[in-house]
């Protein structure tokens, strides 16, 4: 406002700025809620990622980073031997579709037996597995 009184901006002028950092605040406390219900480890995203010292070939990764394969409900497994930077780029791509708006939940496969476990005893394992469901990636 005291910016908008000194340089006598209109009433318009300050209502459009106004609006302008709702909005953004709004979109920031978005992402950071999409980003704490995914759950991911430890917060790795491709800004870290070295492209050169991965053995997947760059224009793989660079199909990956568009996220089309999400859209079109397509699976992706990565295996290779421990150390290579499998969880890495699993996670800076999940970072990446949180950064786009999509929902993203992170299990280990661990998690998920636990998951399944815990609800099996009570026949709750469809309410369970709502969570996971209701995300573009898991």
């Amino acid at each position: 406002m005291a910016t908008a009184k000194a340089q006598r901006w209109e009433p318009a002028e300050v209502l459009k700025a106004l609006f302008a950092e709702e909005v953004a605040g709004r979109e920031r406390s978005a992402l950071a809620t999409r980003r704490a219900a995914a759950g991911f480890p430890t917060g790795k995203t491709f800004q870290a990622w070295q492209p050169g010292a991965s053995s997947i070939p760059p224009p793989t990764q660079q199909a990956l980073r568009t996220l089309e394969w999400v859209h079109r409900r397509e699976n992706l497994v990565v295996c290779g031997p421990s150390g290579t930077g499998k969880t890495f780029l699993l996670e800076a791509l999940g970072q990446h579709a949180v950064e786009q708006g999509l929902k993203v939940a992170w299990f280990t496969l661990e998690d998920l037996g636990v998951l399944l476990r815990r609800h099996r005893a009570d026949d709750t394992v469809t309410k369970a597995i709502a969570r996971p469901e209701s995300c573009q990636l898991v």
